[in-house]
């Protein structure tokens, strides 16, 4: 039975605009290199 769901949620950090994947089903998190770069981390 897969029962997990997943959402896109638009956000803002540090006044930079991100997209937030949230999968209920999922093990592992991450963050791309180009959001990064562009918040200074």
């Amino acid at each position: 039975m897969d029962g997990h769901r997943t959402m896109k949620i638009e956000g803002k950090v540090k006044d930079v605009d991100v997209l937030v994947l949230i999968d209920s089903g999922a093990s592992h998190n991450f963050i791309s290199p180009q959001i990064t770069t562009a918040l200074g981390l």
